[in-house]
């Protein structure tokens, strides 16, 4: 897929000298005017060994956001998590009725199936580190005693990096309890 940069990215680095650069992306053709609204949060990433030779997408998450992302520099550089500051394209325009979100991503894990918790609007995204050659599945339960798990998300391939798996109105639930199932 092709990610138009629509607004000044933010740049970041872990403790390995990998960067990050996360932006908001819209429809090639889009006139982009102050405010960015309506924007896909893209994050994108270089290697150090590479000598930042490989830049590649790997998180694009179909929000509505609005602005410029902002990175956590400091917990990124001490907890491997990439932490990104945005806000959500809303009518409210007060300091406090803009709602922001935070979105983290683990970096450099040496799990390949660590998770993360976000939210989009109404809906619960579980991000995960992929590997190609999998499929990866998100399943849900309303409780664990007994637990009894449906399909949250469609089958997606794995990615050599981040992926992402929405459970759309996951959110609007009282309680829900997440699983990632790979194959094979």
């Amino acid at each position: 897929d092709v990610f138009p940069v629509g607004c000044r990215a933010s740049l970041g680095f872990d403790a390995k000298g990998n960067l990050y650069g996360v932006f908001l992306s819209y429809p090639v053709g889009t006139d982009v005017v102050p405010g960015y609204r309506n924007g896909q949060l893209v994050i994108a990433s270089a290697s150090k060994a590479s000598q930042y030779t490989d830049w590649e997408v790997v998180q694009a998450l179909p929000n509505d956001l609005n602005g410029e992302p902002l990175i956590d520099q400091a917990r990124l550089l001490a907890d491997n998590i990439l932490s990104v500051f945005i806000q959500d394209n809303s009518a409210t325009t007060t300091v406090t009725g803009t709602p922001l979100h935070v979105f983290d991503f683990a970096v450099n894990v040496t799990q390949p199936n660590t998770l993360a918790l976000n939210f989009v609007a109404q809906d619960s995204l579980v991000t995960l580190n992929a590997l190609a050659g999998h499929n990866y599945q998100l399943q849900s339960a309303g409780t664990l005693s007994p637990a009894n798990w449906t399909n949250a998300s469609a089958v997606t391939p794995g990615i050599n990096g981040l992926l992402a798996l929405p459970d759309p109105n996951g959110r609007s639930a009282s309680q829900r309890f997440y699983r990632v199932v790979q194959d094979p």
